[in-house]
């Protein structure tokens, strides 16, 4: 089976200037200050590239996928039959769009937020009494029929400990804060009073939001215990929907696991070939910007593919640093004044590069 997995990510400016495609907008990288542009991605299950597409930095992720798919309709590979991603792209007009292509999908759902009071009691109350094998641990898994499609539910202790751990950095930080600033000093009867908590700086954060309310004095913020156990219900499940009625649960849980693939392209769009932060200004000059970056993407996958096929798989990293090392040093004859050209070492990852692309290379010294 063919995947085409799909995400979105942001790029921002060293710039506050907004115009029809640099805007402010949900950052992906922290940059709330700067504007950005928003970057949709598909890449098949062994990161070669399928397409990508840009929108302005203000677009919400779930709005990307309608618009690509639109695009990228004819150029598609037709045994490219399950599509994949996670749950910021999962709303019912887009899991209409992809069973209209027609085209089986396995999207992650946002529980609290797709579900309705009745369906999510009926998911927490259920017993996840299937244990399956996944990726070295055992996931127990319950499914549930959802408006005509497949909703699988898993669990994992490992998912479990990691809920746990990141809410419980959340409300340290929060009661850092609400523990904050200095305390005041009457200075007629010098008493010295605790400082209070300054609201408006949590509600910036909407993540912070739902752990405050005000103690009866009201302007006081403390943590508020019943959304903290709300969420704590919720530990280790999560949910995935779709349309495939013949995969095994666990095959399909699988498949939404190869979505770190993807994050890895992002990581390496960012970070190796440096695609932001973006110092153009010209709407064609980002256009150009990021063709120019997806191009060296596509490269560099197709680079690592035919390495992978030949003979091992090698990071990005690794490529580069095997391809660097192959140099040559030019010698000259101190009385004739003849130079010679004397090849490095040539290590045995560099041997699989060259091979994998039908090169040679001499390992003699040459005149230059």
């Amino acid at each position: 089976m063919q995947m085409m997995l799909f995400d979105v990510t942001t790029l921002y400016f060293e710039s506050v200037e907004v115009d029809e495609l640099r805007a402010f907008g949900y950052s992906k990288d922290q940059k709330y200050h700067c504007t950005q542009v928003v970057l949709a991605l598909a890449t098949n299950e062994d990161g070669l590239p399928i397409g990508y597409e840009l929108f302005a930095g203000n677009t919400a992720e779930v709005r990307t996928l309608i618009e690509c798919m639109e695009r990228w309709q004819k150029s598609l590979p037709a045994d490219q039959d399950s599509f994949v991603a996670d749950r910021a792209l999962c709303s019912d007009q887009n899991l209409k769009n992809l069973e209209a292509a027609p085209r089986n999908y396995v999207v992650a759902m946002p529980m609290r937020r797709s579900l309705n009071k009745k369906e999510q009691a009926q998911v927490l109350n259920a017993t996840l009494a299937t244990p399956i094998p996944l990726e070295g641990e055992s996931v127990w898994v319950r499914e549930f029929d959802w408006r005509g499609r497949r909703l699988i539910v898993s669990y994992s202790s490992k998912r479990a400990r990691k809920d746990r751990a990141d809410r419980e950095a959340i409300l340290q930080r929060l009661q850092a804060k609400l523990n904050g600033g200095k305390p005041k000093v009457d200075k007629v009867t010098g008493e010295v009073k605790p400082a209070k908590a300054n609201g408006k700086k949590l509600i910036s954060n909407k993540g912070y939001l739902r752990y405050v309310g005000h103690t009866d004095g009201g302007g006081t913020y403390v943590l508020d215990q019943e959304p903290i156990d709300a969420d704590s219900i919720w530990d280790g499940l999560h949910a995935i929907v779709t349309n495939d009625r013949t995969s095994s649960a666990g095959a399909l849980l699988a498949q939404y696991r190869r979505l770190w693939i993807i994050e890895e392209s992002f990581r390496t769009i960012k970070h190796c070939l440096a695609v932001r932060p973006i110092y153009h200004r010209k709407s064609e000059r980002i256009q150009a910007h990021i063709g120019l970056c997806y191009l060296a993407f596509a490269l560099i996958r197709h680079a690592q593919q035919r390495v992978k096929l030949a003979q091992q798989a090698m990071s990005v990293e690794q490529l580069r640093a095997t391809l660097l090392s192959v140099q040559t040093s030019i010698l000259e004859h101190i009385k004739t004044g003849a130079k010679y050209r004397m090849p490095s070492a040539f290590s045995q990852d560099a041997s699989c590069v060259y091979r994998a692309f039908d090169l040679s290379r001499s390992l003699s010294p040459s005149l230059a």
